[in-house]
């Protein structure tokens, strides 16, 4: 069983999971991800 909370933003064709990649990608059935977006924690960055 998927457990995935509520996308983002979804427009009927994509989906956007703003999360850790690595919390949803574990509640994704494999190979249904085509791409994945991400960006490094800045927190702590001066």
């Amino acid at each position: 069983m998927t457990v995935l909370g509520q996308p983002y933003w979804n427009d009927g064709q994509a989906d956007i999971y703003q999360e850790d990649a690595r919390k949803v990608l574990t509640g994704m059935p494999t190979g249904l991800v085509d791409c994945i977006v991400t960006s490094p924690v800045s927190g702590g960055m001066a």
